[in-house]
């Protein structure tokens, strides 16, 4: 009976093997990409607050500076979404090259 393996385990374990002395370069990348990821889960987040406050009655210039606020800092995460997670895309390249 042969026993099936989980491809993305076999995957990580063939790279981890291939990886040599860039195991702490591999980590670096690794904890862009994980933060990149957060901050893009962020982007749904705003999206609800600024339709919760668009929703609910904005009576007071206060409410409204306030929206306004949110929906430049999901301007914001756009803007850092396309600068950094490409440049961290394009970096994570010189992690996988071609083995020799």
């Amino acid at each position: 009976m042969i026993k099936e393996r989980n491809p993305v385990s076999t995957v990580f374990k063939t790279q981890w093997d291939f990886l040599g002395d860039k195991k702490k370069t591999f980590y670096f990348y690794s904890a862009l990409f994980f933060i990149a990821a957060v901050i893009d889960l962020m982007n749904p987040l705003v999206i609800g607050l600024i339709f919760n406050k668009v929703q609910q009655q904005i009576t007071s210039h206060a409410e409204l500076t306030q929206l306004l606020w949110m929906i430049f800092l999901l301007l914001g995460i756009d803007l850092f979404k396309k600068l950094f997670f490409r440049k961290f895309r394009i970096c994570g390249r010189a992690v996988d090259a071609p083995f020799p």
